[in-house]
């Protein structure tokens, strides 16, 4: 990791300097050389890793696509290739009928694992539909899950998944889009939908202007589940989106008054994740334009009820950004978790001429966490050539900081799975 100067970050619109000091010792937001020779790892499988999720006993599992099928590696706690999951660590899924079939989202069920993304058909009369896989944790596909462990869902012939979690009670939820609207589905653990969810296991939801379904996550209290997702106008991303949604599948008019809440940004901007935390405030991450700053990630948390919790940033709503020789970056994030002590991370990409790995760490009341990063509350990971930060996950029992993401080559094609692991304490 080289060491940077960071300098500019900009909190809820007041400018901070943050000066990097390098740690005498090990500290949170430093590289953890224990994970592979030297804190990262390539894997070759895949073209990139698009969502990466840590089982109970802290191997990693990390999904992506290799331009036909959908692609899981799991690797070992030390950072290799698990050769106890499909034989060498690898694999490929796909859903047959020609096509291809892209991976957004995983998560973990028991000890197996769920991924959802999308399948698209050889041909421009066939359906695009929302696939889902469980897999077992040796790495074969689970055949009590639809038969073959894998299920193709569509609603209008143009449905898409975007992420998965899983409810306490081993249910599986995907969110994505059918057509223009929000799609919410939810399958039980034989990989049927759930007709205890609005009837026939599916919902849509209608906004003003098109939505991507990004994100999902389940209210630990309540078991209610919350999707996020992005307006896409004219052909740009704006806006946060994020809907509420009981058990059984309507939309939970507590929140918001009529469960949906939209909250603006600038043009290309919007959502692209969010989770729950205890006291049921959603907290959403995603990036905004600065005509001074240039783009920037935004944070936001809302109340139980929906409203801009006033607490976060005094506001409800922070953005920071890395200014380096002088000059704002562009920085784009893409996936937020919470630690255990309730402090925020938030993994991206940083773009100043090259593409790096970007983390910051918030505390509890929205401010850069100075305890994080050797004092600057964010750190910037290069790796051997162009990466970018797409998610991250954080092992329980440990508390380190895993970001998967994406090699890049120098004419912006992609490269393969790109991973960093970070101590968290």
């Amino acid at each position: 990791m080289r060491t940077r100067t960071f300098a500019g970050a900009v909190t809820a619109g007041v400018a901070l300097t943050l000066l990097h000091v390098t740690p005498a010792v090990a500290a949170a937001g430093d590289i953890d050389t224990s994970f592979s020779s030297n804190g990262k790892e390539k894997v070759d499988a895949a073209s990139g890793a698009v969502d990466v999720a840590i089982q109970s006993n802290g191997k990693i599992v990390a999904v992506g696509s290799d331009g036909t099928k959908m692609v899981v590696v799991r690797l070992t706690t030390n950072g290799t290739l698990d050769t106890a999951f499909s034989g060498d660590g690898v694999l490929h899924v796909g859903f047959g009928n020609g096509g291809e079939s892209e991976a957004s989202g995983v998560a973990i069920v028991d000890s197996d694992i769920v991924v959802v993304g999308t399948h698209f058909p050889d041909s421009s009369t066939g359906d695009v539909k929302m696939a889902v896989a469980r897999i077992d944790s040796d790495g074969t596909l689970d055949d009590t899950f639809s038969s073959d462990g894998k299920e193709l869902f569509d609603l209008s012939g143009d449905t898409r998944g975007g992420d998965v979690a899983v409810q306490s009670n081993g249910r599986i939820v995907c969110v994505g889009r059918d057509g223009h609207d929000l799609l919410v589905v939810r399958f039980l653990s034989d990989g049927t939908p759930d007709p205890s969810f609005d009837g026939d296991g599916s919902i849509t939801t209608s906004f003003t202007d098109d939505v991507e379904g990004m994100a999902v996550a389940i209210d630990p209290g309540t078991q209610e589940i919350l999707a996020g997702a992005t307006h896409v106008v004219s052909g740009q991303t704006e806006d946060f989106v994020i809907a509420r949604y009981t058990t059984t599948g309507t939309l939970d008019d507590t929140w918001s008054d009529d469960g949906k809440r939209t909250a603006q940004t600038t043009s290309e901007g919007g959502l692209q994740s969010l989770v729950v935390d205890s006291s049921s405030r959603v907290v959403a991450v995603g990036s905004t334009e600065s005509s001074s700053h240039g783009f920037q990630f935004v944070v936001r948390r809302f109340d139980n009820d929906g409203t801009s919790d006033d607490s976060w940033s005094d506001d409800g709503v922070v953005q920071a950004g890395f200014k380096r020789g002088g000059e704002s970056a562009d920085d784009f994030a893409f996936d937020v978790v919470l630690q255990s002590n309730g402090k925020v991370l938030v993994a991206g990409t940083s773009l100043d001429g090259d593409r790096e790995f970007a983390v910051m760490r918030f505390t509890t009341d929205g401010h850069l966490d100075h305890g994080f990063g050797g004092s600057d509350g964010a750190v910037l990971t290069s790796f051997n050539q162009q990466a970018g930060a797409n998610a991250l996950d954080i092992d329980d029992s440990n508390g380190r900081i895993v970001v998967v993401g994406n090699a890049i080559k120098d004419d912006l094609s992609l490269d393969g799975m790109e991973l960093a692991r970070y101590l968290g304490s």
